[in-house]
């Protein structure tokens, strides 16, 4: 257990120096900002054409749709699992990290941990983000906690498989520009196809857009679809993984 924490340990300080921080402050905080404007701007407007939501629900509608909350997210973790394995490519440094005496699958298995424990904090950030612009703005209704509190656990589920599914694609190349193309061309591609509730259901990348917990949303595809391609997305890279030589 501790080499396993060790090696959760060294992927963080790993990142110390690069822009897996400064993408993670700014993309969380960043679109919460964009939804506080929005909101500021718009607030007579929104509050009458979405009359039947409290002003925190059009807060969280406006972070996850107007401000693309549910496009830059993925990217996030998207370039998060490039970057992961970029830093280990880069001047041979997988072929040491594939010797130290860990097995491949808790190496393997680290990493996914990393990018989740990344994945969370940008949550906690994008909320926390959205709580205080609406005690500025002010809101006439009381804050609902729990629902914050949906939001972020769906959230997080629906991302499962998003980072299982990048975090093998990651590691079957050493070249980032690919691993991120991959992801970009699969997040772009879901905006139009996950208009049917039927092919999101199978998409990875479009089951945050059902994350949002408001009446009418189909949250069932982002939880359903999260763990069960989490969990599918996760062993495929871990058999790949424990396959991989040191001269790869």
């Amino acid at each position: 257990m501790k080499v396993f924490l060790s090696s959760i340990k060294n992927e963080f300080l790993k990142q110390k120096r690069g822009f897996t921080w400064i993408i993670v402050l700014l993309l969380s905080l960043g679109t919460s900002f964009l939804a506080f404007v929005d909101v500021y701007l718009r607030y007579d407007y929104l509050t009458k054409k979405q009359n039947l939501l409290n002003t925190w629900e059009i807060l969280l509608l406006e972070n996850h749709l107007s401000a693309l909350w549910f496009i830059t997210f993925p990217l996030a973790v998207t370039t998060i699992c490039s970057l992961l394995y970029y830093v280990d490519y880069k001047d041979g440094g997988l072929k040491y990290t594939l010797t130290l005496p860990i097995s491949k699958n808790k190496l393997y298995f680290s990493k996914w941990v990393t990018v989740v424990i990344f994945s969370i904090f940008m949550i906690i950030l994008n909320i926390s983000g959205l709580i205080l612009a609406g005690k500025i703005l002010n809101f006439p209704d009381s804050l609902d906690i729990y629902l914050f509190l949906k939001y972020g656990i769906y959230q997080f589920i629906s991302l499962l498989g998003v980072i299982s599914l990048q975090l093998w694609l990651s590691s079957r190349t050493n070249n980032i520009i690919v691993s991120l193309a991959q992801g970009f061309v699969g997040i772009i591609a879901s905006l139009f196809l996950a208009q049917s509730q039927f092919i999101a259901k199978l998409i990875p990348y479009a089951h945050i857009l059902y994350s949002i917990p408001l009446k009418g949303e189909n949250n069932s595809i982002a939880i359903q679809g999260g763990i069960t391609f989490g969990l599918l997305f996760l062993f495929i890279g871990m058999v790949h993984f424990k396959r991989k030589d040191i001269l790869d």
